[in-house]
């Protein structure tokens, strides 16, 4: 039950990630404030397992996975009605992939993959305005919806997952 003047501390795997990946010490002083701050918290929550590794003696962790709303975010049975609605060609395979422009999110990736396969019609859902980029002959979306988003998937044959975080 939840006591406001406990103190919880939220871990975030991302910036450990990061720094791994990227090879950058530019996110070394929020690391080292998280730890600090899950040392002194009553809680330690995480979305993820991965993440308990990169906060170690700081306490126990509890871990909360990320919800979806399944009643919403379900499998459709009318992919072609879709595509009309949102101008998706309905004689192509299509492929899906959301994020921003950030590195870690793999748009270089998803960009390397379509050049390798012309082939493929991409449905784009960008997270914000000025996270988003563009991929030409892309149909893209910018800040959808979470009611788009399900649908925009639904219109799709597959998802493309490339970003760099494991």
């Amino acid at each position: 039950q939840y006591n406001p003047s406990k103190k919880i501390t939220l871990l975030w795997e991302l910036l450990p990630e990061m720094k791994e990946v990227l090879k950058s010490n530019v996110w070394d002083s929020t690391i080292q404030v998280t730890k600090i701050n899950a040392s002194d918290s009553d809680f330690r929550v995480a979305s993820t397992e991965l993440v308990k590794s990169y906060y170690e003696g700081t306490g126990d962790i509890d871990v909360i996975p990320l919800g979806v709303d399944t009643d919403l975010f379900r499998p459709r049975n009318n992919k072609e009605e879709l595509r009309k609605k949102y101008n998706i060609p309905t004689d192509k395979e299509v492929g899906f992939w959301g994020g921003t422009t950030h590195a870690m999110k793999g748009f270089e990736n998803l960009k390397k993959y379509a050049a390798e396969n012309p082939n493929i019609h991409w449905v784009i859902a960008w997270k914000q305005k000025g996270q988003d980029g563009f991929l030409e002959g892309a149909s893209n979306f910018v800040h959808a919806s979470q009611e788009m988003l399900s649908e925009l998937m639904s219109c799709c044959d597959f998802m493309l997952v490339c970003g760099l975080l494991r």
